[in-house]
This record gives structure tokens, C-alpha cells and sequence, in this order.
């Protein structure tokens, strides 16, 4: 992808991108923010877009240190569809925690999730079929 750089763990990903359960997660995703100087919430935005058709009910939660400021977007997943809001819910199915800088890399495709993953950038914790669902959805997303 142009504008992705090599390092180490993109090497390492990309071994993981022909194995089904990872492949989601070892390809960068294709670009959220659909203009330059798009806020965060446009990509939370087409996250929930993505998500939209599911049939699973949970919540997904974001949480981003926004250059010391923490904030929070959580995506509530139901059968009417799924809805991105800036608030915190206490119990997310679903937990995903990183800084803007690192989500703003996801969101463009610069780099991997799983890439971010094993370079300690992002965390997660919760319902990990609920991560992959996440990931394929947005990998397979109308642009």
C-alpha cells in the first residue's frame, strides 16, 4: 500500500495476511477518514457504518489518549443496526485502547491492526469474535 512504511512487524504481519482468522487484522485498513482533515469521529463513523448490518448486539469501545486527554467512542451494535456516540459505557463487550496518533495510522491504512498490536501500540480486551467481526467488516466495506 503506498504510504505504508517498512519496518520489522510489517514484515512480520504481512505473514499473517493468507492465514483466514488474521487476514482482517494483518492488512491495513482501507482508508476511514474520506477527507484529509477528517476529525476521529468520521472514522468511529464508518466503523458503525461497517458494522451496521450485522446481526450481533454489543458494544464496541474506543478508548484514545488524544494527546493527554482521554476520550471515549463507543459503537452500540444491535438488530436495528449500529450507531458511533462519544461517550463511555462501563461495560463494552468489546475494549480497543490507543493514542490518536497510532488509530489515525489504522484509520488511514498506513499501518496494520495487527501490525500496531505487536509494536505495543494498541490493546485490547474483550470479545475477540467480536474483533474479528469488526475487522472484516471493515476490510470488506463499500468505499
Amino acid at each position: 500500500m503506498a504510504g505504508r512504511r517498512s519496518t520489522p512487524w510489517t514484515e512480520f504481519s504481512r505473514q499473517f495476511e493468507d492465514i483466514p482468522v488474521l487476514s482482517d487484522f494483518a492488512r491495513p485498513f482501507p482508508n476511514l477518514l474520506r477527507e484529509k482533515d477528517s476529525a476521529l469521529a468520521e472514522s468511529f463513523k464508518q466503523v458503525a457504518s461497517a458494522l451496521s448490518k450485522s446481526k450481533r448486539s454489543g458494544t464496541i469501545q474506543f478508548t484514545i489518549d488524544d494527546g493527554g486527554k482521554v476520550r471515549h467512542w463507543s459503537l452500540g451494535m444491535s438488530a436495528a443496526g449500529c450507531e458511533a456516540m462519544e461517550t463511555a459505557v462501563e461495560r463494552p463487550s468489546l475494549e480497543i485502547i490507543t493514542d490518536a496518533r497510532t488509530w489515525t495510522e489504522i484509520a488511514t491504512g498506513r499501518i496494520a491492526p495487527l501490525e500496531a498490536f505487536g509494536q505495543g501500540k494498541v490493546r485490547v480486551r474483550g470479545d475477540i469474535e467480536l474483533a474479528l467481526l469488526l475487522a472484516r467488516r471493515v476490510q470488506r466495506q463499500e468505499a
